[in-house]
This record gives C-alpha cells, structure tokens and sequence, in this order.
C-alpha cells in the first residue's frame, strides 16, 4: 500500500476545533474524521454508500444475486469457487 499523499487545508480557527473535539470524542485522529466525513459526503453526493461501508457493500452484493434467474445460476459450474483461475484466466484445473 503506498503512502498516503500530504495535503495542507486551511481551517479558520473555529473549524479547527470543531474537528480536533469531535476527533478526541470519537476517539479517531483529526485526518481520519476527515477522510470519513468526505467519504459521507461523497457517497450522499452520488447517491451510494459510503466506500467504507461493508454492511452496504453486502445488501448490494444480496440485491444483485436475488436479481438473478436460478435457471442462470444452475449454468455455473459446480466447482467455479476451487477452479476460479481455470474459468476465468484459462489455468489448469484443480481437482
């Protein structure tokens, strides 16, 4: 994983307190309170979850398979999870 990138953001003084206490009472760093609240913002403005939000990742994930046809689901292959790279990339086969 790299680095993450440094940034400088200028805050008025009552800004910066806001953020530094609602931190210190979420018990998370001033850049992690950051990062979350512009992942919220982000998903609200875009109309999804938030990146870091598994719990709306899997009620996707239940969404799109309950969309799914049996009769699309019984085409699969009895052994697609041991034999992934096989069906995907070509590999030789596990059995």
């Amino acid at each position: 994983m790299a680095a993450p990138a440094e940034s400088t953001i200028q805050l008025d003084d009552a800004l910066k307190r806001r953020i530094d206490e609602l931190a210190e009472s979420n018990g998370v760093s001033p850049a992690d309170l950051v990062r979350e609240a512009v992942d919220a913002f982000a998903a609200r403005r875009n109309g999804s979850e938030a990146v870091g939000d598994s719990e709306g990742l899997w009620d996707d994930a239940a969404k799109i398979t309950a969309s799914v046809p049996a009769q699309e689901w019984e085409k699969l292959p009895g052994d697609l999870a041991r034999n992934f790279d096989h069906y995907h990339y070509g590999h030789p086969r596990e059995d």
